[in-house]
């Protein structure tokens, strides 16, 4: 069942117990207060009916002929008289009477299933029976006449009364079932309307599974609804965002793989020509050494690429512990690595000293990969390794004059295995993955990689670092 027909049952139930209820008390209580009122008139009027025929009664026991009365039988024709006289009254047989001497009856205008189903006892309370779908209520008084008792039994038919309290209940019926129509359709419209914004969370959520993950409720609304979509639509962008990132991320490894089997390949196939060159030919010395000289190259070039293939794994997997480190001793450490290479008369060293939250060998690993770029793109012009302490913060830069970005390049500098010129980074022994490396360790740092670069004018490669507040 659709939510908006469990609403709508749910408040038409709700609506019918409560209208049913409230409709039931109501005709109990009129059926109860007009029952009420029939019996205080039928025990009224039955009262003065025992009373005026005691006040005759007692009458004719003065008189000559009844001897105070002692003459049983001329009594029982009088009173017998007197309610006739009380029973032509009611021609629409709506009051019956059993008049009873010593438990014999005198006199009886009703049917003997009342006279039977009855009680008959002098307490002045009126009793309620039912006969033959007829209702009745009854009371029953005692008469004095002289040394005579006779008890004097009234019943009035109130089946009006009940037959009154089932109209109304059929009644209420009738209306109820219009009512319960007239809210079905009411219920129908307002509920629809009230619930049309679920039904373009559920189409939305629907285009979604399907792959447009751009879609979006933008519902305006300030009920509870409105939330719902606000919080739906900020799902979907959380959700298109980790799917657009999860394809970047397929994509890169899908562009990594095929640019690292192309990395290999090159140096391999040259490496297995050679090799089977000198395998299967004689050669002479100076072949077998150009061939082994190449051999040796490329072999070192893929040794080098493995190393550094490890590297980048490594860095994926550990989570460093952050120390306090001191700048001049990393800058040290540089100084003395680039003694002995044939470009360190091009590195100028500016720092201030500071004491930074890294781990030591990382940060020696970034700045020296990013020293090995600028060296290779510098030909000969000078590379400055320079540090600024600032108020909180320790700013490291690596400038230098060489050949320069696009803006493209600098987009996809930190990319694997990506390499502006691959001509010229292959020559020099690079294999792109000198800034991938650079950027993974700033991530462990979560410090950004900013690259500044022009074409043809030079490259300013920064990272900032947090200051440690033990410094002095």
């Amino acid at each position: 069942m659709k939510f908006t027909y469990k609403i709508i049952t749910t408040c038409l139930i709700t609506i019918a117990v409560i209208f049913s209820l409230g409709s039931a008390l109501v005709i109990y209580q009129n059926h109860a207060h007009l029952l009420k009122s029939v019996i205080e008139q039928a025990a009224g009027s039955q009262s003065i009916e025992s009373f005026s025929l005691e006040s005759k009664l007692l009458q004719d026991t003065l008189e000559e002929n009844t001897q105070y009365g002692s003459d049983v039988s001329a009594m029982d024709v009088r009173v017998q008289y007197y309610m006739l006289q009380y029973a032509s009254i009611y021609t629409d047989k709506e009051r019956y009477y059993l008049l009873k001497r010593d438990n014999q009856t005198v006199y009886m205008n009703t049917q003997s299933s009342l006279e039977a189903n009855s009680q008959i006892k002098n307490d002045a309370s009126v009793r309620l029976m039912k006969d033959n779908k007829h209702y009745y209520a009854y009371l029953t008084t005692e008469l004095k006449a002289g040394s005579l008792t006779y008890y004097l039994t009234t019943y009035t038919d109130i089946t009006s009364v009940y037959q009154e309290r089932n109209r109304q209940l059929q009644q209420f019926l009738i209306v109820n079932a219009g009512m319960l129509i007239i809210a079905f359709l009411l219920l129908n419209v307002s509920i629809r309307y009230l619930t049309r914004y679920i039904g373009l969370l559920n189409e939305a959520s629907k285009r979604i599974a399907k792959g447009h993950y751009e879609e979006r409720t933008q519902i305006n609304s300030d009920d509870e609804i409105g939330e719902l979509s606000k919080s739906f639509d900020e799902m979907a962008a959380a959700t298109q965002l980790t799917f657009q990132k999860l394809k970047t991320e397929a994509e890169e490894k899908e562009e990594f793989m095929s640019s690292f089997s192309h990395e290999i390949k090159t140096p391999m196939t040259s490496i297995i020509g050679y090799a089977d060159m000198l395998r299967t030919y004689d050669c002479d010395e100076k072949t077998r050494q150009v061939a082994a000289s190449y051999i040796f190259r490329e072999g070192n070039r893929l040794n080098a690429l493995s190393h550094t293939m490890m590297d980048l794994f490594a860095l994926n997997q550990q989570t460093p512990k952050l120390t306090a480190i001191l700048v001049e001793q990393v800058m040290m450490t540089l100084k003395q690595y680039y003694e002995n290479s044939t470009n360190h008369a091009n590195l100028a060293f500016h720092y201030d000293k500071g004491l930074v939250f890294s781990n030591e060998e990382l940060l020696f690993t970034l700045l020296r990969n990013l020293i090995d770029n600028a060296l290779q793109v510098s030909e000969g012009c000078e590379v400055l390794i320079k540090g600024i302490h600032l108020d909180k913060t320790y700013q490291f830069m690596v400038i230098d004059h060489g050949i320069g970005m696009s803006q493209e390049n600098i987009e996809k500098a930190t990319l694997p295995f990506y390499m502006a010129d691959k001509s010229r980074s292959r020559s020099k022994g690079g294999a792109g993955l000198g800034l991938s490396i650079v950027k993974k360790i700033c991530d462990l740092h979560q410090t950004p990689l900013t690259i500044q670069s022009k074409e043809n004018e030079g490259t300013t490669v920064s990272f900032v670092l947090e200051v440690s507040q033990d410094e002095a």
